[in-house]
């Protein structure tokens, strides 16, 4: 019976501990989950680097390292940065330029390059190779180099960069010569040894100080050009502004002489009805309803308001107001007068069609008005 019961406790046991160990299991799991997703962030919509920009990271153009395997002159090596997403060859043909401009300073503008495996990781090699001449070329042509291709450096860079290039190279080939003939023409003993290549190198000399003339004639009528073309775009900049500060002025000037007219206008009303009030008569007397807007003077007074007469200010003339009765759409016209009785010139008001509706500005006494002025309650205008 004894034995019987460990029995059953070991094989109650088992299952515990299997339950155990999977727990622990999927515990570790989900801590190593968190820590590699806290170490390696998602990071979504981010563009990718383009070709050119991942080209532009590269090396310069290296002599090749090792001297077994360069079996011409010319042989260099570039290494570029590598996304998997591009293949090696989308970024090669923007790693070319620095090769190309590399073979136009060696007088080799045909040139061939050959993928290699580059050292460090994410990075691609390109090896360069610049023929100096035809064994070169058969040795490119007969060697097996695993996915060799040939460029050129008319097809990578622009005429104007490679038109610069090409000059520099003239430039420093006759820099070279010109040293060279200048040291044999100036040794005496090497002079009379070998005449005919000092005679050579004499004409040599002259034909390059001819070269360098022109050069720098051609570069200083270039300088002179681009000045002149600079002078000519300041001139016509400076025109341009000119002929915007005019027309500015003239606008000015327009606006100016319509408000000088409108004043003389509006001056030459004020005086004529300040002429039609000086000869009518200056006490409160009733107006008569003017059948036209026309500014026809008015004399001031207090006549009592009927229900006929004007139904905007614009029946009555300018310096004239249409006064209504609260809730009504006709008045009489009035003139216009400040807290001294002096006549204002006032213009129209555009509400003045509408029927009157009691405001907070009218007059319920007569203190609410000036010395001399009652208030009208059933219009709410201070009158006299």
């Amino acid at each position: 019976m004894a034995q019987k019961t460990r029995t059953r406790d070991q094989t109650m046991e088992q299952p515990i501990r299997g339950v155990c160990l999977a727990l622990l299991c999927l515990a570790a799991c989900a801590s190593t989950r968190d820590d590699e997703v806290g170490q390696k962030p998602i990071r979504r919509r981010v563009r990718p680097p383009s070709p050119q920009a991942l080209a532009q990271q590269c090396d310069k153009p290296m002599p090749f390292p090792e001297e077994d395997l360069k079996p011409m002159p010319y042989t260099y090596v570039i290494t570029c940065p590598l996304l998997p997403m591009y293949r090696w060859q989308d970024v090669a043909k923007f790693a070319l330029v620095p090769a190309a401009r590399l073979a136009v300073l060696l007088e080799s503008e045909a040139f061939f390059a050959a993928p290699q495996r580059a050292s460090r990781p994410n990075h691609f090699g390109l090896v360069l190779y610049y023929p100096s001449d035809d064994v070169d070329r058969g040795w490119l042509r007969h060697e097996p180099v695993s996915g060799l291709f040939a460029a050129a450096a008319d097809q990578i860079l622009s005429p104007d960069e490679l038109h610069a290039l090409r000059e520099k190279v003239a430039i420093r080939n006759e820099d070279l010569a010109y040293e060279e003939c200048r040291a044999l023409v100036l040794d005496i003993n090497k002079a009379t040894q070998n005449p005919q290549r000092a005679q050579a190198c004499t004409n040599a000399m002259a034909a390059i100080d001819r070269a360098r003339s022109v050069r720098q004639q051609t570069r200083l009528l270039q300088q002179q050009a681009e000045f002149a073309e600079r002078q000519r775009e300041e001139m016509k900049r400076m025109e341009e502004e000119n002929e915007a500060r005019q027309q500015e002025e003239e606008t000015r000037e327009r606006r100016r002489r319509i408000l000088r007219a409108i004043g003389a206008g509006l001056s030459a009303i004020g005086n004529a009805a300040s002429a039609g009030a000086q000869a009518g008569n200056t006490t409160a007397s009733t107006t008569q309803p003017v059948p036209t807007p026309t500014p026809m003077p008015l004399p001031q007074g207090a006549p009592p308001l009927t229900s006929s007469g004007c139904s905007s200010d614009f029946d009555c003339g300018i310096g004239n107001r249409c006064v209504k009765p609260n809730f009504s759409s006709q008045g009489t016209c009035m003139r216009l007068v400040n807290e001294y009785g002096e006549p204002t010139y006032d213009l129209p008001r555009i509400n003045s069609v509408s029927p009157k509706v009691p405001s907070r500005h009218d007059c319920k006494f007569s203190t609410d008005c000036p010395i001399g002025f009652r208030c009208d309650t059933n219009s709410g205008a201070c009158i006299r």
